[in-house]
């Protein structure tokens, strides 16, 4: 157990990095992946601890760093996590890693002063002997759990997918954590196979989706008639740049169509009778920077 000096300077500084946050949704710490430190023996993802720190044979490490990832044009890397019940039939033998140090299993440790409604990302998971993979976020308000949600399954992912999980009571939140593993199991929380998955990109409430989006603003991007099925009127908020590109990607972060507009005609008229039915993110972008993204339904 903590000490109550350890646990009031913890505070301290998550209480300082709240204050000094000013992303609405920058906060995931190393989100895709791309920064690692050199632990000596080992690699870990800056911001995240990861089980390599409890295991002692030098030669095996769950957790590794991969040029496997996607999408292909955002970073270089992603995180892999392997089981390997031959080396370790015991808890180090689980691909597992979770935001911040050790105590971030259990306590807040990144602002979320947007007030997520969702967690995105992408995964490819190549399950053994039944292994299920999870990837789980807990949100706090004044260090007290007030919500979260779950990622699970067991199925064969082995293409770069998309996968979003809802999080409940997300108005009150102020922080968060996230884990995530290659083995899951209620009854018995140890790896059943050699199971392998990687995971990269992880944001909140929509996909990242393209390198042009790279900086996020308050959402200033309006659709109607939503659902639609013919066609569909985009108005830009107050945002004033007379040129803007609009895409429009699936649920599985590929782009289907784009548009390059101008917004002195208001609002934005768009034909979107090719696409078949289902849920896509409409995306506003300007010099390279996203102004603007909503989801829209279309129905057919």
């Amino acid at each position: 157990m903590r000490t109550p000096q350890i646990v009031s300077a913890y505070r301290v500084g998550l209480a300082l990095l709240l204050l000094t946050s000013t992303s609405v949704f920058g906060q995931i710490p190393n989100s895709g992946f791309e920064r690692w430190i050199d632990a000596g023996t080992h690699l870990n993802p800056e911001g995240w601890w990861t089980i390599n720190d409890s295991v002692a044979s030098g030669g095996y490490y769950p957790v590794t760093r991969s040029m496997d990832h996607f999408p292909t044009d955002i970073g270089n890397y992603s995180i892999r996590l392997e089981n390997n019940i031959a080396v370790f039939p015991n808890w180090n033998a689980m691909g597992i890693t979770w935001t911040g140090d050790f105590s971030g299993n259990d306590n807040p440790v990144f602002p979320v002063p947007g007030h997520p409604t969702s967690l995105w990302g992408y995964y490819k998971f190549f399950p053994q002997n039944g292994d299920t993979m999870e990837i789980h976020i807990r949100l706090y308000r004044d260090f007290v759990d007030v919500g979260g949600g779950s990622f699970k399954t067991g199925e064969t992912a082995d293409a770069w997918t998309a996968f979003s999980l809802n999080i409940s009571d997300y108005s009150e939140a102020d922080s968060a954590r996230i884990m995530i593993s290659s083995c899951y199991d209620n009854d018995e929380p140890l790896p059943h196979g050699n199971s392998v998955l990687y995971i990269d990109n992880l944001n909140f409430d929509h996909p990242i989706t393209t390198a042009a989006a790279t900086v996020y603003a308050n959402n200033q991007i309006t659709v109607y008639p939503n659902p639609a099925s013919q066609m569909l009127s985009v108005s830009v908020g107050n945002f004033m740049k007379e040129q803007l590109d609009l895409n429009i990607y699936s649920m599985l972060g590929q782009q289907v169509l784009s548009w390059h507009v101008s917004v002195d005609t208001a609002p934005i008229q768009l034909d979107i009778a090719g696409l078949t039915g289902g849920t896509y993110f409409i995306q506003a972008i300007s010099d390279n920077k996203v102004v603007g993204y909503t989801k829209v339904n279309i129905l057919r």
